[in-house]
């Protein structure tokens, strides 16, 4: 296909690309001489990586919903039963309180859901088990950062670096969609990562119920 392209064409538009499946072809001339003949030949082919899948987050009564478009062909479909729910977090505070995501501010900010704690957290649930405790730690996170292009948890320190939450994968059931969801919004990903990962597992039960609606 290459050789079908004429140098003239290749030095007025100095780039042509081709659509390729989810790729991007990019041809242009090499660096520009004075003997023409070498550019009917002489061109290099550089590959452009695709731009899909792409993200969109919205919020639903309190909880994120993802939607996930994989290529210019493919419509948007909801994809909550890959991402975590936070509906199995809980928190602990230093007076051993416990409080769930409806006892937090809840931020959306293109794809990084942020839960802010108002109070000071020493323990963290996630789907009945410990994974966080202040025991080990200096200090009491301020929020949880929720990644929710790549799935990730991270607690967010004010003077020490985030930490991964290493959770386990739950598959969660897709809630449906009232009314149309605009695909106009922009989307970007934080692409901020962690200094450190770290998993922490203790034994240690989980709050019941009954202190959590006591806490209401």
């Amino acid at each position: 296909m290459f050789n079908l392209l004429k140098f003239n064409d290749l030095i007025k538009f100095r780039i042509v690309r081709f659509e390729v499946k989810s790729l991007a072809v990019t041809v242009c001339p090499n660096h520009r001489e004075q003997n023409q003949k070498r550019y009917s030949k002489n061109y290099c082919v550089k590959m452009e990586k695709s731009k899909y899948p792409q993200y969109i987050a919205i919020l639903k009564d309190v909880k994120p919903v993802v939607i996930r478009k994989n290529s210019v062909l493919e419509d948007w479909e909801v994809i909550n039963h890959l991402r975590h729910d936070i509906a199995k977090l809980l928190f602990q505070d230093i007076d051993n309180r416990v409080y769930s995501y409806l006892q937090c501010e809840v931020e959306l900010k293109k794809l990084i859901l942020r839960i802010i704690f108002g109070f000071d957290c020493s323990k963290l649930w996630f789907n009945g088990k410990l994974y966080w405790s202040l025991e080990d730690s200096e200090e009491c996170p301020k929020e949880i950062q929720f990644d929710l292009e790549i799935n990730r948890m991270y607690l967010y320190f004010p003077n020490y670096p985030m930490e991964w939450l290493d959770l386990e994968e739950n598959q969660v059931d897709v809630d449906g969609i009232e009314g149309p969801v605009s695909t106009k919004r922009r989307i970007e990903s934080d692409k901020r990562s962690p200094k450190k990962d770290k998993r922490v597992r203790i034994n240690d039960s989980t709050p019941s119920k009954s202190s959590m609606d006591s806490n209401q």
